[in-house]
């Protein structure tokens, strides 16, 4: 049957079939008040981890928390001092 589907249509139907998993096999995390939905990093209610630490049961820190703790400083190295050629001719 899907040599009479065109390739556009199969294209779109793939693309909406990849686009929405099924509910049952969605992962339910647990609704916290703080972020009900788990994808609103723009609110800045989720502190997201890296590494080990990314899991589904990642810490969710209240944004005026964090702003008020003023989080870890990376300490910046100063750009390397590098030997320019014209000035070694000497």
């Amino acid at each position: 049957m899907g040599v009479f589907f065109s390739r556009e249509y199969s294209a779109v139907l793939l693309f909406f079939h990849y686009q929405s998993p099924p509910i049952d096999t969605a992962v339910q995390y647990d609704s916290s008040p703080i972020a009900p939905n788990r994808n609103l990093c723009e609110r800045g209610d989720i502190k997201r981890l890296k590494g080990r630490a990314a899991r589904p049961s990642f810490r969710l820190v209240p944004l005026k928390d964090r702003r008020e703790k003023g989080g870890k400083r990376k300490r910046v190295k100063p750009p390397r001092q590098r030997e320019s050629p014209d000035y070694n001719l000497s």
